[in-house]
């Protein structure tokens, strides 16, 4: 029976890891679409990606957001955003007839590149 608690609970940390790499991935890929619109990366966008990562769970604070493709970014050329987390990773371990709880720091990151679709004058 403790064995069933040890693998039921340890399966929980990597579920809600994958969900979150999920909602990582989707939000940087739409945040990508805005700068291809814009011409590249703003403070907008950043603010952007923190409000979604938010409702989705994240803690703010840790949440990195950065460009090297600042605006005015010409029509096409290359565009990047990368998005970065770092999460408590939570999983227990059983040693010495006892339960561990053992935290782990992993580190979410999601890059992506596009090219601009916005001609400056």
């Amino acid at each position: 029976m403790f064995i069933l608690m040890l693998v039921v609970i340890n399966f929980q940390a990597p579920v809600t890891f994958q969900i979150k790499k999920f909602a990582l991935e989707n939000v940087n890929r739409i945040a990508l679409l805005q700068m291809e619109q814009e011409g590249g990366y703003s403070d907008n966008i950043g603010d952007f990606v923190r409000e979604k990562l938010h409702i989705f769970g994240f803690d703010e604070s840790k949440i990195q957001v950065y460009s090297d493709t600042q605006k005015p970014i010409q029509w096409g050329d290359t565009i990047n955003l990368t998005v970065k987390y770092t999460d408590d990773y939570e999983r227990y371990e059983f040693k010495n007839f006892n339960y561990v709880k053992v935290v782990d720091k992993p580190v979410m990151e999601s890059t992506r590149s596009s090219v601009s679709r916005v001609y400056f004058k």
